[in-house]
Parts: structure tokens; C-alpha cells; sequence
């Protein structure tokens, strides 16, 4: 049974490790703490530590997702966790010959983009800040190797992430009006298990390096707010206004031409019918 080892296994962690787990793989989770309700086995460990060495060589992953986040937007949080922190696992990792790794990264590595534009996945990186500068780093790491696999997630949406309801019904805290792309977050567990499922039964179509983990229909904020007070039945606002919008428009080709991928959630249209059905039950 192949294993599988989830490191920085939150809330979408689990849920990546539920796929695999129905699906025959041997999953374990590493996480800073404990928790109490997981369906597969799950560990508290300090990735930088020696136990954490240890328990690495005694487990030997077949396949390793680093998805560690940092716990607050400092620069240096950034460093620790996304480089430092995947640089120590690549160097784990790499002490079995036969070990895969993937790294969960973020669309924040195109946000130097403002034309308009559309950001595939073989985009080169184009951050803003620090934290983008970071994570473009560490996806390096990755893709300057000859193995391994960057998923690159738009902005995570589910029903348990419904920061857009909360703002669709406060429309005084509305900012500039920009592009906006998502991806549900059942999808994204589900395209990351399904890459690399491929990737273990030889599929023949390989995947690229780095995918951007979308549902490729990037849309403005403002039409998405005003779409949730619809269906929320809210007061209508008017005299919105509409300046021209900008931002970043952000799409995969691998997943859309040859992967051929089927969202549960293809736009944000279901997306958000299915969060507000469960609000109004």
C-alpha cells in the first residue's frame, strides 16, 4: 500500500488525506498540534526537530504533500515556514531515492500582474512583497530538481470559508473592485489526489511542473458580492461604482485541456449556491 504523508495537515489537509485514504493509500498526517477527529492517523511534530527526523526515516513516505503554513503574514514567518521548512523535507526526502514531493504554494507568487492578462501555468512568478518573493523561492525548490510537483492554489473557498458572504452583507467594507479566481476546496483536494494518483499508477500524460489549482473563470469581486445578496435576497445597491477592473486572471491549461479535470463547483455560480443552500437549511 503506498503511503502517503501530509505535512501542515489543516483543514484542507484532511480533507486531501480523506480522498487518498478511500482510495487505498496508507495517509499519516504532521501537524504543529494535536488534533482529536481525523480519519487516519495524525501526528504533532516540530518539523525542524530531530524527533521529527526520526519518525521521517521510520515512516518512509512514498509521496510527501508539504502544505505547512505560516502562522502569521511576516516576511520571516514566510522564510521559516515555506523555504526553510520545505528546504529541510527536500533534504529528508531525498534520502530515499523513490520519494516524491509536492508543495502547495499560492497564486500570491502573480500578483505583480495588473494587465490584463491570463496567468497559466507556465506564467513565470511575478510577486509584489515579500511573502510572494518567498513562496516563488521555494516553489524553485521544486521545480529546479527533476522530480516534484508545484499546486498552486487561487483563492480557497468551501463551507466552512464563507469570508464572501460575511462581506457580500457588508457592503461599507467593499474594496476596490478587482479580478478575483477560487477554487472550492473539495475540488482542490480532489485535483491534487488525482495528480498525483496518476502520477503513481504511470499515467501517460505527465503532468507539468507547476499547476495552478483554479476553476479557471476568474470574475470581479463586485459581481460575486452582488451575486450573494441576490440569492440572499439583500437590499439591491445602488449606484455602484464601476471603474475599469484590474488584477489578476488566472487559469490552468492542464487541468482544463488535458487532464480534462470535472469540478464539482466549475464557477462560482455553484460554488456559492451550494454554501447559501446551507445557510437557508
Amino acid at each position: 500500500m503506498p503511503k502517503i504523508m501530509i505535512i501542515g495537515c489543516g483543514r484542507l489537509g484532511q480533507i486531501i488525506g480523506n480522498f487518498f485514504q478511500i482510495n487505498k493509500f496508507s495517509v499519516v498526517g504532521i501537524r504543529r498540534s494535536k488534533v482529536e477527529l481525523s480519519k487516519f492517523p495524525m501526528h504533532a511534530y516540530d518539523i525542524f526537530s530531530n524527533k521529527f527526523d526520526i519518525f521521517f526515516q521510520e515512516q518512509k513516505p512514498d509521496y510527501i504533500i508539504y502544505s505547512a503554513t505560516p502562522s502569521s503574514q511576516d516576511p520571516k514567518d514566510y522564510e521559516w515556514i515555506y523555504f526553510n521548512g520545505l528546504k529541510k523535507v527536500k533534504h529528508l526526502s531525498s534520502q530515499l531515492p523513490k520519494t516524491k514531493l509536492f508543495f502547495i504554494s499560492s497564486t500570491r507568487v502573480f500578483n505583480g500582474y495588473h494587465n490584463d492578462i491570463l496567468l497559466d501555468d507556465d506564467t513565470p512568478t511575478n510577486p509584489s512583497d515579500p511573502q510572494g518573493e518567498v513562496l516563488a523561492n521555494a516553489e524553485r525548490l521544486i521545480t529546479d530538481t527533476d522530480d516534484g510537483i508545484v499546486f498552486r492554489l487561487s483563492g480557497i473557498y468551501g463551507l466552512d470559508r464563507q469570508m464572501m458572504i460575511g462581506l457580500a452583507n457588508s457592503p461599507h467594507s467593499w474594496p476596490e473592485n478587482r479580478y478575483t479566481n477560487r477554487i472550492f476546496d473539495t475540488d482542490a483536494a480532489h485535483i491534487i489526489y488525482q495528480v498525483i494518483a496518476n502520477v503513481h499508477e504511470g499515467k501517460a500524460i505527465a503532468p507539468p511542473r507547476v499547476i495552478n489549482v483554479t476553476d479557471s473563470q476568474p470574475i470581479d469581486l463586485y459581481t460575486v458580492l452582488l451575486f450573494i445578496r441576490a440569492k440572499l435576497k439583500l437590499q439591491p445597491i445602488e449606484n455602484l461604482t464601476q471603474d475599469p477592473v484590474q488584477g489578476k486572471r488566472i487559469v490552468s491549461s492542464y487541468l482544463l485541456k488535458k487532464m480534462n479535470y470535472k469540478f464539482q463547483y466549475p464557477d462560482y455560480q455553484s460554488g456559492y449556491l451550494k454554501i447559501i443552500s446551507t445557510l437557508i437549511d
